[in-house]
Formats: C-alpha cells, structure tokens, sequence
C-alpha cells in the first residue's frame, strides 16, 4: 500500500532554491528546513511548484533534519513533471485531491487516492470515499435519476401459456441511468451493490383464469438463495375473474460481483388469452 496518508501545512510557502530539471527528484527551498523527518510513500506532503508559465504537483516522501532539501515523486494528481528554473515559487496549497473530484465510474476511480479522498462517481450519481477497507459509500443517495432504470410495454396480447417478456422500451423522463440494461426481455445489473427491482403487469379478459408473473434470475436463485420470484393469480380456485387485475412483484437485495451482469428474464403466464396488457419495470441501484 502507499500514499494512505496526506499530511498538508498551512502557509509552507517558498522560492526553490536551485532550478530542476523534468527527471529530479530533489528540491530545495529554505522553507524546507523546519520539516519533519517521517515522511514516506504511505504519509507525505502535497506540494505545488508554479511559475509564470504553470504548474506541477509533487508529493514528499523524504526529508533529512534541518535540510532545505526534500524528495518528491513528481507529476502527481494530473500534472506533468517539467523543468522550473530559481524564481519558481513552491507551496502546500489545496489541490484537485482535497475537494470532492468527479470520475465517470468505479473503475476510473484513483489507485493513489489518500484516506479520506471523496469521489463523485458521475453514472451512479454517488460521492465515495477511500477508507482502509477501500471505497466506501459516504453520503446518503439523493433521488437522482442516473441510478434508475425503467422500461414498459402497452397494448400487448398474451396468449396461452405465455412466456417472455418482450418489446419492452425505456424513454421514462424520470430515469437516465445506464447500469442495468434491458435486451431481448432479460435484464441485466451492471455494477454491485444493492438493487431494489420490480414486475407489473396489467391485463384483461373476458373469462376466469389463472395468470401471473414471474423473474427468473440465471441458475434459479436471486442472490442470497431466494428462488425465482413470481406472483400467481390464486383466489376462487386458483383462478381470477374475467375482468381486469394487476400483478407486481419486487425484490431488493445486494448484487455480489460474480452475479453482476447476470441476464434476469421476464415471463408473464395464463391459462387465457390477456389483451391490453400493460407491462412495467423499474431496477434502481441503491449504493454499495
């Protein structure tokens, strides 16, 4: 592990002592001198180096006592390593790493992140932060749209015994988010963490019958040993009314890596033919 720790000062201000070249690696400034001696790879300081014509990010992981000299690892946060000359002035000044940055998913996330760093993660719509256990959620999920999913089908006929769900289309104004997928009737959640998940149909016949829903997620259990989920007509002995009638089904549970991308299929079954079916479903993603 490195770069755990950062260790900023306030007002550490100061000209360079000598010019650098692109590939040093040492620094001096007379400001140096009253620095401590624990600075490593895993605890460093943040400096920036500016002169008229820009800036570089350079991180301490050394320092003798008294010296006016450091070590540094050099381009860090973004910046290229370049050459400055003695006018350059350095500084421990708040970077790109100290207020909450933007990257456009988990695995854009930084490998040099310090403990405490925020991310948002754009197509979550999730601010994160690195702990010693690794990335940790660390606000509450607000009602944002990049998280939800939605798709549905109306004016559908289903026949006996029914099967697949298909022709399902998204377009739902309230729901942007791209991290589950619909294709040839299967869904598919495309990051891990918490899902909350549900099926509705709505149809209508002119007989008794006995229909329903169900989702099957691959190898026949949900994550945590729950089998398919269904929703079966069952009054009057096991059959429905002619008539209208709604079925809904739901499940929220977590989404372990390996059962990421996972194709769920969709079914809807009856003993009659339904017409006017109306279809709907919604996946959100609740956060790691």
């Amino acid at each position: 592990m490195a770069w755990e720790f950062r260790r900023p000062l306030f007002d550490l201000q100061g000209a360079l002592v000598v010019g650098i070249g692109a590939g040093d690696t040492q620094i001096r400034s007379s400001r140096f001198t009253s620095l401590g001696t624990d600075y490593s790879t895993g605890s460093y300081l943040p400096l920036t180096i500016t002169d008229d014509t820009g800036s570089e990010v350079v991180w301490v992981t050394s320092h003798g006592t008294a010296s006016d000299g450091v070590t540094v690892t050099r381009g860090r946060e973004g910046t290229t390593a370049r050459p400055f000359d003695s006018t350059a002035i350095v500084r421990c000044t708040p970077t790109l790493r100290d207020v909450v940055s933007a990257v456009a998913n988990r695995s854009a996330l930084p490998s040099d992140a310090h403990y405490g760093c925020r991310v948002l993660i754009l197509n979550e719509g999730q601010v994160v932060e690195r702990t010693s256990a690794g990335w940790n959620d660390s606000a509450p999920l607000e009602d944002d749209a990049t998280r939800k999913h939605r798709w549905n089908q109306s004016g559908a006929t289903v026949n006996a015994p029914g099967g697949l769900i298909s022709g399902l289309s998204g377009g739902q104004t309230n729901t942007t988010g791209t991290l589950a997928t619909m294709s040839g009737g299967a869904l598919s959640l495309n990051a891990q963490g918490m899902w909350s998940l549900g099926l509705a149909m709505y149809g209508t016949s002119q007989s008794a019958r006995n229909e329903g829903v169900e989702m099957r997620w691959p190898g026949g259990a949900f994550p945590g040993g729950i089998g398919s989920l269904f929703d079966v007509s069952g009054a009057q002995g096991g059959t429905s009314p002619s008539g209208n009638a709604l079925h809904q089904i739901t499940w929220t549970g977590y989404v372990p890596s390996g059962s990421v991308g996972d194709p769920i299929s969709m079914y809807a079954s009856t003993t009659v033919t339904l017409v006017g079916c109306v279809f709907d479903v919604f996946a959100e993603y609740l956060g790691r």
